[in-house]
């Protein structure tokens, strides 16, 4: 660049230059996800109303059944999880992912459920929270909903020693489609999470789910809530968080 006053200053020109530095993020991520009895119900928003297909047996027999495959609330997760997988792969995160679900503990004859399961420790290879879902969609899913506990598993497992990442950023996931029925207060876990810089996103599922509180734990963790009413909006919801990761740092 020419200087104004080349002829009498020394020297007559001079160079602009601005240094960047661009550093990719790592991303440890808990899908953490309601596996409730309600997650086999249907998305009319009616208790206990299941997919049609289903009409002919009892709502006793249906409780006991695995998930409908396609028309069940579960199976609208597992179809946004695969979303959620899409667009972390299309970006080229570099991202490990775990999955934990919860329910509580119950038992009835042959049937059992657990508090919450951790069913995918962080992995590189983002197909295996999908089909450690999928595996869960083979078996009845039972009981009520204890938050809490999962949010807890899900800290654990962005907090494992063997699996985490210390340059990683921590990411929760939360769906519901219902309430609390028992456990600890959730926003208060989410608050411990937040302490070891974790994020906490929360997506509510169906007209049944406790928006606020949701909201209120998304709030505690540094994260954003979601509400969808329907699959398509369920999708979306989960691809928004996967889109919104960050990429790429640039100082």
């Amino acid at each position: 660049v020419s200087a104004l006053l080349g002829n009498i200053l020394n020297p007559d020109e001079f160079e602009l230059s601005k240094t960047a530095t661009a550093a990719k993020y790592d991303h440890d991520i808990a899908m953490v996800v309601d596996r409730s009895a309600s997650m086999a119900w249907d998305l009319t928003g009616t208790d206990f109303s299941y997919p049609a297909e289903y009409n002919n047996d009892s709502t006793l027999q249906n409780y006991f059944k695995p998930p409908h495959p396609t028309e069940s609330r579960w199976a609208k997760l597992v179809e946004a999880l695969q979303v959620f997988r899409q667009v972390i792969e299309d970006r080229e995160l570099n991202a490990q992912v775990g999955l934990v679900s919860y329910a509580s503990n119950y038992s009835f004859g042959l049937f059992a459920s657990t508090r919450v399961s951790r069913d995918q420790l962080l992995s590189p290879n983002t197909s295996d929270f999908i089909t450690a879902a999928e595996a869960i969609s083979a078996q009845p899913i039972i009981g009520d909903a204890n938050i809490g506990a999962g949010i807890d598993n899900g800290r654990s497992v962005l907090l494992s020693a063997s699996e985490r990442r210390m340059t990683a950023n921590r990411t929760m996931v939360l769906l519901s489609d219902g309430r609390r029925t028992e456990g600890n207060d959730p926003v208060a876990r989410a608050r411990r999470a937040a302490n070891n810089r974790i994020t906490v996103h929360t997506v509510s599922f169906g007209d049944g789910a406790d928006q606020q509180v949701m909201a209120d734990i998304a709030a505690e963790a540094g994260g954003y809530h979601y509400h969808a009413s329907t699959a398509a909006q369920l999708r979306t919801a989960f691809q928004t968080i996967a889109e919104q990761l960050p990429a790429i740092l640039v100082q």
